[in-house]
């Protein structure tokens, strides 16, 4: 048995070579991550002044029509500034409610910028598959908070393996937002606007207290690049217009560009 051991490993490095592959081909753990640090480094070094125009949109337990609908303009100004403005507000008071403790969380996080990367400085990694997304190869790393923070998520981070970009994180905060949330299943995507690689979608599955699952559910409808942003917008206090409830497919045109 000790002598069919390296045999069999001699045997393996010869089919491998014949085909083209060698054995040691496997994607190396730390140079993803590394390559992925480096990544979000750049990215945050090419970011413009811009104003992203956002829809939301909740959805009740049935998971029918949303009960709720509000579209924001958020301005950002480099390197850590953010603001926002309620455009348009239909269906449930809730809804605009809950859109604005989001936008003032994003509005903190902005300030803290880089605090909460993937990095190893926040997270410990684990290499789990390489799989296509969207017909691009990915690796998906398993992503272990090193603190219990509410904004550190446990879950799956879905890596470019040709940029080394996020292009999809999906898990659950290390840390429960508030007791009234049994459970809070998170999905962001990333993808390109304007030159710059930016979070573009989210959806966010939640299990309330005494009222039942959640969803809300944000996209970007369309990007704008201005030298000077704060300059260009209103007030954030100004009172958003009330709407009708309008339908799903009246969106349908808004897309990035």
């Amino acid at each position: 048995m000790r002598k069919l051991f390296p045999i069999l490993m001699t045997l393996t490095a010869m089919i491998s070579a014949a085909m083209g592959q060698s054995p040691s081909a496997a994607p190396d753990l730390a140079c993803i991550v590394t390559r992925m640090e480096q990544a979000q480094s750049d990215n945050r070094a090419h970011f413009r002044p811009y104003v992203v125009t956002r829809d939301y949109k909740l959805y009740g337990s049935d998971g029918g029509r949303a009960t709720a609908e509000v579209i924001a303009d958020i301005s950002f100004q480099p390197p850590n500034q953010k603001q926002y403005q309620i455009k348009q507000s239909s269906g449930s008071g809730s809804g605009e409610k809950v859109v604005r403790r989001v936008l003032d969380k994003e509005t903190e996080m902005a300030r803290l910028a880089g605090q909460f990367d993937l990095n190893r400085t926040n997270y410990d990694f684990e290499l789990l598959r390489t799989e296509e997304l969207a017909g691009a190869p990915v690796y998906v790393l398993e992503l272990h908070p090193k603190r219990g923070d509410r904004n550190l998520l446990k879950g799956e981070a879905y890596v470019d393996a040709a940029t080394y970009r996020i292009r999809r994180i999906v898990g659950r905060p290390a840390k429960s937002p508030s007791w009234l949330i049994k459970d809070l299943q998170l999905t962001l995507t990333f993808s390109e606007a304007k030159g710059m690689w930016m979070q573009t979608g989210s959806e966010a599955v939640a299990n309330v207290r005494f009222v039942g699952k959640h969803t809300f559910v944000s996209r970007d409808l369309s990007v704008q690049t201005a030298e000077v942003v704060a300059e260009n917008l209103p007030a954030r206090s100004s009172a958003p217009r009330r709407l009708r409830p309008r339908t799903a497919s009246s969106l349908g045109a808004g897309v990035l560009r």
